[in-house]
């Protein structure tokens, strides 16, 4: 949903703003659905193949996913992957870990992807999309604040948008390929 539909529907907000974070979470919530959404295309290509894309998928389309916002440090996100394992005990891959320190920005949020059931009992999620937070917010859906989401079985980096004006994506491999522990501070 673009940003203009949610401004006629709310009343008031009250929006959680760290020193140095240019834009609140409330935007950064927005842009993430945004963003997710305009992956669909990509990610439907992997659905077969996993479980827990098709649980994704499915809750997407019927508008019911759960996103919780989490303001984080590169350093912080790089420790919680590091200490994360999926449902299945597998830990990610350490070449990964190494390649995603590269990583330039000191401010994030981290925006958790979750389905109700799996977020309420269980305290996990199925994938994150990580946002700069160092850069000024804009209602398009431009991908400059986008740096990666991870969903099971792949991390996806903005590559470019097509001559449809729809974004392409790369992929790197991620060992987890189910869903895993929310970071809890």
């Amino acid at each position: 949903m673009k940003m203009e539909h949610w401004m006629g529907l709310i009343g008031y907000v009250v929006a959680l703003l760290p020193k140095g974070y240019v834009y609140n979470g409330l935007f950064a919530e927005v842009a993430a659905s945004d963003y997710f959404y305009s992956m669909l295309a990509q990610i439907a290509t992997l659905a077969s193949a996993n479980v827990w894309i098709n649980r994704l998928l499915t809750f997407a389309l019927a508008r019911r996913l759960v996103l919780r916002l989490v303001p984080i440090t590169r350093d912080q996100y790089l420790e919680h992957l590091h200490a994360a394992e999926d449902w299945d005990h597998t830990r990610e891959d350490s070449t990964t870990l190494s390649h995603l320190s590269s990583i330039k920005m000191s401010m994030m949020w981290m925006i958790e992807l979750s389905v109700p059931d799996l977020f309420a009992i269980n305290k996990r999620k199925i994938g994150e999309i990580l946002l700069d937070a160092t850069v000024a917010f804009s209602p398009k859906v431009d991908f400059k604040t986008f740096i990666l989401a991870r969903l099971p079985g792949s991390y996806y980096f903005f590559d470019t948008l097509d001559a449809n004006g729809q974004p392409t994506f790369a992929t790197v491999k991620s060992n987890f390929i189910s869903h895993t522990e929310l970071l809890i501070r």
